[in-house]
């Protein structure tokens, strides 16, 4: 390797094969594409992190981390759909009488290792490796042998395994940590990722795929190890000097959306929908209403409730008010889920638009415009992050108050006749005779 990073984020530390860098790293200055991906001279991609969702009930289990890249033509959102991930527990010795004899500690750790095996064995737990490491021990939890820099035997799994139980425990070892540690905090805590920022992709580490995962404008299928790490405050500096100095702007949809619903038993249904899209928005400074206003574009529509007829002269006034209008709820969506794809936005703000569960429910079932099976035109990653799991109950809060009470759904709930002579009975009775 010839490039001015070889001993720093390479070489013996190296977790990827080493890639040969060009000699004019720091005198080109000609924009290379792969597709229509920028990328630096040495091969290398800078992605803009916003925003991660972990999938493990796929399989194999998968990371998403959405944000931005360099394109063609400006910035385009991306996905990088993280694979091979790996997961790890920490299993503390126990039984070290002397911490500075090398050679017993290892004698434990294997034993250790041998015991794990054992104890796992039949239990879905696919271990790729071990190795004993030495950590630093100060939380609340009182351990036998005391607070301080300790033995552990690291395991490292494949996430598509079980994992083991965090109540294991052997006679080589008393404690096992990290068995409930996801892969997203695992991944993040790894590589460094410290909120919104940029980071580097190592050349050669990432590739696009034909079989699309989200609606990004951008996907790259990568591992852990294409995130480059600084490993001292040296090669934070050295990063620092060939980083983008500014974040990519970002692109605001603000959603408002009016419901209607039949019975406390149905979904809620959408009437009116409006939108306003803000394609140049910095995360870095707070921008003035000038600033605000430059390039932001509204959408709004309504639609027909039922069979009943708009108002006279409806679509005049409605055409100029630039109010499209549509004839049932599926041309309503379809059209704005089709504004949606075509916006691409990375925010989607509304008033609280994902705590009610009714939008998040429409946005997640819709159909796509181009008629596919595919559930949406956000991401199915999405979905599960906006509604909180498949099984996320979308009836109104009252609603699931009272079934939780009474122990059962109240869609099973036989619908009790109003008693004779009330009120509700005789609005229950048919109206006939009235001109």
């Amino acid at each position: 390797c010839r490039g001015p990073f070889k001993d720093k984020f390479w070489g013996d530390t190296c977790e990827t094969p080493c890639t040969e860098y060009l000699d004019d790293i720091h005198n080109s200055t000609r924009e290379r594409y792969v597709g229509k991906l920028q990328v630096e001279p040495d091969g290398s991609c800078w992605f803009f992190f916003t925003d991660a969702f972990e999938d493990d009930r796929s399989s194999p289990p998968r990371l998403y981390l959405f944000g931005k890249v360099n394109a063609e033509h400006g910035h385009q959102s991306c996905c990088l759909v993280v694979e091979s991930v790996e997961r790890a527990v920490h299993l503390l010795l126990s039984g070290v009488q002397d911490m500075d004899d090398a050679e017993h500690v290892q004698q434990q750790a294997a034993e250790a290792e041998a015991e794990f095996d054992s104890l796992s064995q039949g239990q879905g737990v696919k271990k790729l490796r071990a190795k004993l490491k030495w950590r630093n021990y100060a939380f609340e939890k009182t351990l036998p042998t005391g607070p301080g820099h300790l033995p552990f035997l690291k395991v490292v799994c494949d996430s598509s395994g079980r994992m083991p139980s965090p109540s294991v425990t052997g006679s080589s070892f008393s404690h096992i940590f990290g068995a409930q540690t996801s892969m997203l905090e695992r991944v993040i805590l790894s590589r460094g990722v410290q909120g919104p920022s940029w980071l580097r992709l190592q050349p050669g580490s990432f590739r696009e795929d034909a079989a699309r995962l989200s609606w990004c404008a951008t996907e790259l299928r990568i591992t852990p190890a294409a995130i480059t790490v600084a490993k001292s405050e040296e090669d934070k500096r050295a990063l620092q000097e060939i980083m983008p100095k500014t974040s990519p702007p970002l692109r605001v949809m603000s959603l408002s959306m009016q419901t209607t619903q039949k019975s406390v038993q149905q979904p809620h249904e959408p009437v009116a929908i409006a939108c306003t899209m803000h394609p140049n928005v910095s995360p870095d400074a707070m921008n003035s209403e000038k600033d605000l206003r430059e390039g932001m574009t509204h959408w709004k529509a309504l639609r027909r409730i039922d069979s009943a007829p708009l108002p006279r002269d409806s679509e005049k006034v409605l055409g100029n008010a630039n109010v499209q209008h549509f004839t049932s709820e599926s041309a309503l969506m379809l059209a704005f889920l089709a504004k949606v794809q075509e916006f691409d936005p990375d925010v989607i703000a509304g008033h609280n638009a994902y705590g009610f569960a009714g939008e998040a429910e429409l946005l997640a079932n819709t159909k796509p415009p181009d008629g596919t099976e595919n559930e949406g035109v956000l991401p199915q990653e999405r979905h599960r992050r906006l509604l909180g799991g498949p099984e996320h109950d979308v009836r109104p809060p009252r609603v699931r108050r009272r079934a939780a009470r009474e122990g059962h759904a109240p869609e099973a709930r036989a619908v009790r006749p109003p008693d004779p002579g009330t009120r509700a009975a005789r609005r229950a009775q048919p109206q006939g005779g009235r001109a």
